[in-house]
């Protein structure tokens, strides 16, 4: 499914991780600028391999994503999803 979404251009496949709309409008307004890009699949808070359990480090992961956005850092990103997932893989 969210395949699909990129393609209708409603997501993308590095970005900030889509939020539930209720817990999205509980945001802080400091963090208000990881809205402004498209939510994607795969993103900097997946790969930073961090506790995923504080919410003020994801905010500030997206935020940076934000500021760092790029082709290279999309590639980037990207890049370092798929060995994690390769890596993960028990054969």
């Amino acid at each position: 499914p969210q395949l699909i979404n990129i393609i209708k251009e409603e997501m993308a496949f590095v970005g900030p991780r889509p939020l539930p709309i209720c817990e999205g409008q509980k945001v802080p307004a400091k963090y208000a600028s990881r809205f402004t890009v498209l939510p994607g699949i795969t993103s900097s808070w997946v790969i930073a391999g961090t506790d995923h359990s504080y919410f003020d480090r994801w905010m500030k992961l997206d935020i940076e994503y934000v500021r760092k956005k790029s082709i290279w850092y999309d590639w980037e990103i990207a890049v370092r999803t798929v060995y994690l997932i390769i890596r993960s893989v028990k054969v």
